[in-house]
């Protein structure tokens, strides 16, 4: 199965392009497009996940707002994250 996510080198850094059927599925390939930025993810095997609830109205922001909370949650644990699931629940989004 293909990514649905490229990534490139660009003047600000790198540029993400996620694709995905719903808004949830294209948050979920630009999360695993940054953490392929940090491991390649076919070599990390799951022990445990985050999981990351918060509340917003825009969609932009809340995703941009799960995606840098999953990092630094990552970070703080010294995890390798390798995969990814968003829902909406109302204006609560629920991530890990």
């Amino acid at each position: 199965m293909s990514a649905g996510y490229s990534c490139r080198e660009c003047a600000a850094g790198v540029e993400i392009d996620a694709q995905g059927k719903s808004f949830e599925q294209v948050c979920e390939q630009a999360a695993l497009a940054l953490f392929g930025l940090e491991a390649h993810l076919a070599t990390i095997l799951p022990e445990r996940g985050l999981d990351i609830g918060f509340s917003a109205v825009d969609p932009v922001v809340d995703a941009r707002v799960w995606l840098e909370r999953l990092l630094a949650h990552a970070r703080l644990a010294d995890l390798a994250l390798c995969a990814a699931r968003l829902r909406r629940e109302g204006d609560h989004w629920r991530g890990e």
